[in-house]
């Protein structure tokens, strides 16, 4: 008696394991059905209306089942099930077989229940399995126009600095655009509108690009064009200091220079009044179109180049003939 007690004390051991064992693939299983109903619930607005009233249906009564298995029907095994009376405890070899096949089989078809409501979510997640086809194949590209994007930020706000605003106004439509698909992304329930949403962005990415580029190549023409003014103007101050050289030097050299005095007063006369006043004027249009202000200072600079030159000619020569006019008088009174 002892031997069939011992027996009998395994087999209501393995009968409480199999019940737990049982209690915890019940626990597994609801977590399975509160997926697909969570699944559901996100899918709902695109999906198809029959779609989800019969994965609704085939949710409840699989949880249902479960239920009345984990509260009801699993419990009172353990309340009625008579170890010896399903299991032989004289049997030799003894192993311990299953104490309550009826749990398994009942298993077997909760199983399937839940199964076949995880077949019906399929119907339902066609949406989002689109969707995420849908982000598997333009990954690529959004990451690369996201990443253009910001590194598009810095130019675009030296452009609106320097007054260049269409470059923001791009990057700011891209921005929308980004801010949309992100939003569509979280919803992940329009695969068509997320494609037609990423293409837009594409494009608008495209057209930010290139704003910033002309602008960015505007810029660079406006700094060349502002390096060629100072230039310019630096040119207007040469004018005005190689003027003002030449006569310091000709009240030095006055009592040295022999002839030349007409020439002399005219090409000084026109430096004095026709060419430095225009120093001052043409500084003062600095602003002015440079198709029109450049060629003037040129033109201005040229001048005064001839007729500092013809000033500088008459001057050396005016010296050469005092020299040599001092040197006559020199060997007259000297023989």
């Amino acid at each position: 008696m002892q031997k069939y007690a011992g027996r009998k004390a395994e087999v209501e051991t393995a009968m409480n394991t199999r019940i737990s064992k049982a209690q915890s693939q019940v626990l597994d299983l609801l977590k399975r059905i509160d997926a697909v109903e969570e699944d559901s619930h996100d899918c709902a607005a695109a999906a198809d209306k029959e779609d989800l009233e019969k994965c609704a249906a085939g949710c409840k009564s699989a949880r249902d089942s479960l239920l009345k298995l984990q509260r009801e029907t699993l419990p009172e095994f353990l309340k009625t099930a008579h170890p010896g009376s399903e299991v032989n405890l004289e049997a030799e070899p003894w192993i311990v077989a299953d104490p309550c096949p009826k749990v398994g089989t009942l298993m077997k078809e909760v199983e399937g229940l839940v199964a076949k409501t995880e077949d019906l979510s399929f119907a339902v997640l066609k949406v989002r399995r689109a969707f995420q086809e849908a982000m598997k194949d333009l990954d690529g590209q959004l990451t690369e126009n996201r990443n253009k994007l910001e590194s598009l930020a810095e130019a675009g706000r030296n452009c609106v600095a320097e007054g260049l605003d269409e470059p923001s106004d791009k990057l700011l439509q891209a921005h929308k655009l980004n801010t949309k698909l992100e939003a569509i992304e979280l919803e992940c329930t329009d695969p068509d509108g997320f494609r037609e949403a990423a293409a837009a962005f594409a494009e608008a990415v495209k057209a930010a690009a290139e704003a910033v580029e002309a602008a960015e190549a505007e810029l660079a023409r406006r700094e060349q064009e502002r390096q060629e003014r100072l230039a310019l103007i630096e040119k207007l101050d040469d004018i005005s200091a190689k003027i003002g050289e030449a006569q310091v030097t000709l009240l030095k050299e006055q009592e040295k220079i022999v002839g030349g005095g007409s020439d002399l007063a005219g090409a000084t006369s026109k430096l004095v009044q026709e060419v430095l006043p225009e120093v001052p004027r043409l500084r003062h249009r600095s602003n002015e179109d440079m198709s029109t202000w450049k060629p003037e200072v040129e033109a201005l600079e040229a001048k005064a180049s001839e007729l500092l030159e013809q000033v500088e000619f008459l001057v050396a020569e005016g010296k050469r003939k005092s020299k040599a006019k001092f040197e006559s008088l020199k060997k007259r009174f000297s023989g």
